[in-house]
């Protein structure tokens, strides 16, 4: 499976009420960081080590969010805890941000299929003196398994990838609020 085919199943569900938990059919409404997003079971991802740092956290939903400024991120938005997400940015295996082979080594440590692996890497945007500050973390890829909907946080055996490497997204809206993380 392409990026493409398992994100565009994740855009944002539409919302209904409010309920801040899982409703019967699987979906689950969350107030996030980024307001109310309601995910439907098939944006439900299992990490069962969870996140570098948050490995108490293994439960997930991956959305794209409804914000201009980031509309190619997605958040990988914690089910046991509304405060704890991480934005994403899903990459093809061969484009080249990090060596295909490294990722096809990836996929086969974690025993998912390349043809089934969804890769994205963490990004981070801090204030810095008023001007948003975007990294992502290469070192650390997500490597999610698009059939069984598993993903693992794997880190890269060599040194040649960065831990903060610098990030450049089009231009924002003025009008675009995006919260800063840590």
């Amino acid at each position: 499976m392409t990026t493409t085919a398992l994100t565009e199943e994740m855009a944002p569900a539409e919302t209904s009420a409010p309920v801040l938990a899982a409703a019967a059919d699987g979906r689950r409404t969350i107030e996030t960081r980024f307001g109310t997003m309601e995910f439907a079971s098939e944006q439900a991802i299992s990490m069962p080590r969870g996140v570098l740092g948050f490995a108490e956290h293994k439960e997930f939903g991956l959305a794209y969010l409804p914000n201009k400024f980031i509309e190619q991120l997605m958040l990988l938005q914690s089910f046991t805890d509304p405060d704890t997400s991480f934005l994403v940015l899903p990459i093809n295996i061969d484009a080249g941000i990090i060596d295909e082979a490294d990722l096809v080594a990836a996929c086969a440590t974690m025993d998912v299929a390349p043809e089934n692996a969804v890769i994205a890497v963490i990004v981070t945007i801090r204030d810095a003196g008023g001007q948003p500050q975007i990294t992502t973390n290469l070192r650390a890829p997500i490597v999610l398994d698009a059939e069984t909907r598993n993903g693992w946080q794997y880190v890269l055996p060599n040194g040649k990838y960065s831990v903060r490497q610098s990030l450049a997204l089009p231009a924002a809206d003025p009008g675009a609020d995006i919260p800063a993380q840590g």
